[in-house]
């Protein structure tokens, strides 16, 4: 009786042959989707871009406007129009970390003198200085 075998010559060479064609096409597969992925990511990218474009044209357009100009100067720098009277409110935090006091703590009159008296003594206190002599130069 004649054996057969298993694999002959041709089944050999059918998958030798796919191996052959799976490595060769395994490399531009794995590029194809590399690049298909960084497609993606550069079209998200230039969606992004374009959505800042727009928003960046707009603030153009909207700082072509004097009136928005003067309404950006007067809420940012506090700047006020002649005849007009500015006022800043703060918070309780803000007023004691810039150093102002609420007015019901405020010293009245009466805890010191005015100031146009402390102003007079401190004149007066100038002037008390005696000049230097002529030995001591």
């Amino acid at each position: 009786m004649v054996q057969k075998r298993f694999l002959t010559f041709r089944g050999m060479t059918l998958i030798v042959i796919v191996l052959i064609i799976t490595f060769v096409l395994a490399v531009p597969m794995r590029q194809l989707i590399e690049q298909q992925s960084r497609i993606n990511t550069l079209q998200a990218q230039e969606e992004a871009n374009q959505i800042l474009i727009q928003e960046l044209t707009q603030d153009i357009n909207r700082w072509q406007d004097p009136a928005y100009v003067k309404a950006q100067a007067k809420s940012r720098l506090h700047y006020v129009m002649p005849y007009e009277v500015g006022y800043i409110v703060l918070e309780a935090s803000e007023a004691e970390a810039v150093g102002f006091q609420p007015l019901t703590s405020r010293p009245t009159s009466t805890n010191r003198p005015p100031w146009y008296r402390t102003l007079w003594q401190s004149i007066e206190q100038a002037g008390d200085t005696a000049a230097p002599l002529a030995d001591e130069q």
